[in-house]
């Protein structure tokens, strides 16, 4: 009979703790409420998105993509946006894709397949190697003001490998590759993110982390990120339906933006406008350090 307790009292337990992990990667995934419009701007926000734009490569016309991209930024009055996976294709060299956007972002730079477009002076970019030597990531700098910067890590962390599993007439071979392709890619982001974390935790001044993590939230390179002090974007204001990738169902969040103490995030959002498989983050801050100074 005891035995017996025991045993219902564990499976309860079991299907507790299953319930409430549930539970919690659901809100990670999906945050109460709907976005609803923009907020009116304030003075001193800064609005920040990021976006894999997959090559430009929507309709396989990179100009169309350049060109709705730019009208997207404006239409949400976006102040950064941060690019992952750009490349001038054969239908747009890097001057005609530049020409798109100057006429009201006025600081463009390129780095590999990283892009920064920004109505601010970008008074450095440069790209640093992980501490693995796996990839790199950029390291920027945005001058708001004479007395006001913002640094910004834009990242792409190695993919998980996971469209290789699509398809039904997968040979078993190909099959046990791609599963040790997934784990040492998991491997490899791990190390990425530990390596972004701790950079992050040198700076003394606002920073934002920002790109394409292909991690879900609560993963080990999620949470190597914000262990080192960083605040997810979408956890703290964003509303609705939370995922970034619209391929596999549309089901996951692999695209984020983090933010450290010096700032503090008054609005994030997830905006599908088709442009890419990935959908734009956007986030707006203000500096927390001149609000308790005002304070």
């Amino acid at each position: 009979m005891k035995k017996r307790i025991f045993l219902s009292i564990l499976i309860l337990l079991i299907a507790a703790s299953g319930a409430l992990t549930l539970t919690h990667y659901f809100l990670a995934m999906n945050r109460p409420g709907q976005p609803g419009p923009f907020p009116e701007r304030k003075e001193g926000d800064l609005r920040i998105a990021t976006l894999n734009i997959n090559w430009l490569s929507f309709n396989h016309d990179p100009a169309y993509t350049s060109a709705r991209l730019a009208s997207i930024m404006k239409e949400y009055d976006i102040d950064v946006v941060l690019l992952q996976e750009y490349r001038a294709h054969w239908k747009l060299n890097e001057y005609e894709f530049i020409s798109i956007f100057s006429s009201d972002y006025s600081y463009i730079s390129i780095q590999d397949e990283c892009v920064c477009i920004s109505k601010y002076p970008v008074v450095a970019h440069k790209r640093v190697k992980y501490d693995d030597l796996s990839d790199s990531f950029s390291d920027m700098e945005i001058l708001l003001s004479d007395s006001q910067r913002v640094r910004i890590f834009a990242a792409h962390l190695i993919t998980t490998g996971v469209n290789n599993f699509r398809g039904a007439d997968q040979e078993a071979v190909s099959s046990i590759g791609s599963i040790r392709t997934f784990i040492n890619n998991t491997r490899i982001r791990n190390n990425q993110a530990v390596s972004l974390s701790r950079r992050a935790s040198e700076v003394q001044s606002p920073l934002v982390i920002a790109g394409d993590f292909n991690c879900i939230p609560y993963a080990t390179a999620y949470r190597k990120i914000t262990r080192a002090g960083l605040k997810d974007c979408f956890m703290v204001q964003g509303h609705g339906k939370g995922s970034t990738y619209r391929n596999l169902k549309d089901l996951f969040r692999i695209d984020f933006i983090f933010y450290n103490r010096h700032l503090e995030c008054t609005d994030c959002r997830i905006v599908d406008e088709g442009i890419s498989d990935h959908k734009m983050v956007v986030s707006t801050f203000i500096n927390a350090d001149a609000q308790s100074e005002e304070q």
